[in-house]
Order: structure tokens, then C-alpha cells, then sequence
């Protein structure tokens, strides 16, 4: 560790004691923030691995209807019932705090229906294109659940990249800089002590000389 160039004088070495105490107290805060935010990043990511089986499992469901649907309906009546759908989704952007950390959450007050509800006539669509219209619906709002813990999750690694890469410069950068300036400052102090002790023994050495001649 190379030595800062820093006045050797008490007030510098007070002044470097009281900041390694606040920077290691700020160190460890951090690590407890770390802690928490780890923990919560984990507990995220049971819930996005869960959330991803469940958009690839009503993926293929909606897909499988469709296939159905359209080879056994046609292109035109499914095309025809997705045009009549009067239906819009509202997503609300919010946050929670971890922390103090603002993490972003999605929700929707997407709710499913039928496609009766959404203005369909019942005369004019199978029970297959109706369940082509429940299996896309359950994907919208799964695609959407989804989102929100993936947000978060990404929300809260990059924050616990940020603070690891914080508390590893105060470990191995600040800290031990610090600690080698208090050396430096010590080392100096005692050198200029001995020669101080020294001076005053010359001086005495020659004072009692004259006294003695």
C-alpha cells in the first residue's frame, strides 16, 4: 500500500482515527444493508422462477387452443371474434422501499372474462374460440405477474452489485490507506520525538559543559 503523501502532524492523525471509525461503521451498514437486500433478492427469486413456469405452461396451453381453434373454426371466425373484443388493460407503476432502496412493482386491474362480457355475440364463436380467449387472458395476466418480480428482481441486483462493489473499496482501498497513513503519520511523529530528545540532550550536554568550565 503506497504511502499518501499527508502532514505528519496530530491533528491529521486525529483526523484519520475518526475517519476510519466513520468510514468502518459506514462500512458495516452497508453490509447489513447487503444482507437485507440479499435476502429479499432470494426470496424474489423463488417467486420469478415460479412465475416463469407459469407463463411457459399457459403459453403452450393458449397455443395448443389455438392451433385447435383455428384448424377446427377456421382463421376468419377466430380471426372475427379477436376483432369484436372491447376490452383495454391499465398498468399502475408503483414502488416499495427496501431499505430506503425505491424498488419499482407493476400491477393491473386486468381482470379475465368472457368474451360475451367483452361484446362478443354467443352465437358466433365455439367453445374452442371462447377458450382461446380464457387461455390468452390467464397468459396476459400471468405475463404481467411476471413482470412485476422480474423488475424487481433486476431492481435489487443491480443495487446489490452497487453496494458489494462499496463496502469492497472501503475493505480494501480506503480503509487500508487510511490505516497506512495512520503508520506513516506515527512513524514520523516518533522520528521527529527522537530527534527532538536528542536536540534537548545536545543542549543540556553543552549547557552543563559551560557550567563545569
Amino acid at each position: 500500500m503506497a504511502v499518501t503523501r499527508v502532514r505528519a502532524t496530530r491533528t491529521e492523525l486525529i483526523a484519520r482515527k475518526i475517519q476510519i471509525q466513520t468510514d468502518s461503521q459506514g462500512r458495516d451498514l452497508l453490509k447489513k444493508k447487503n444482507d437485507v437486500l440479499i435476502a429479499r433478492f432470494m426470496e424474489i427469486m423463488k417467486d420469478v422462477v415460479k412465475m416463469r413456469d407459469r407463463v411457459e405452461q399457459v403459453a403452450t396451453e393458449s397455443n395448443y387452443a389455438h392451433v385447435l381453434a383455428k384448424a377446427i373454426d377456421g382463421k376468419f371466425n377466430l380471426m372475427s371474434a379477436s376483432f369484436a373484443v372491447q376490452s383495454d388493460t391499465t398498468i399502475e407503476v408503483g414502488q416499495e422501499k427496501i431499505m430506503g432502496l425505491a424498488v419499482p412493482t407493476v400491477s393491473s386491474l386486468f381482470e379475465p372474462r368472457s368474451l360475451i362480457a367483452q361484446g362478443v355475440s354467443p352465437v358466433s364463436v365455439s367453445s374452442r374460440i371462447e377458450e382461446v380467449s380464457d387461455k390468452f387472458q390467464a397468459l396476459l395476466l400471468a405475463i404481467l405477474q411476471a413482470a412485476d418480480v422480474e423488475i424487481r428482481l433486476k431492481r435489487l441486483a443491480v443495487e446489490i452489485q452497487k453496494t458489494r462493489r462499496r463496502v469492497n473499496a472501503l475493505d480494501n482501498v480506503v480503509l487500508p490507506q487510511l490505516k497506512s497513513d495512520i503508520r506513516y503519520i506515527n512513524l514520523m511523529l516518533s522520528e521527529r520525538e527522537r530527534e527532538e530528545l536528542y536536540r534537548v540532550k545536545k543542549v543540556k550536554k553543552k549547557i552543563q559543559a559551560k557550567r563545569e568550565n
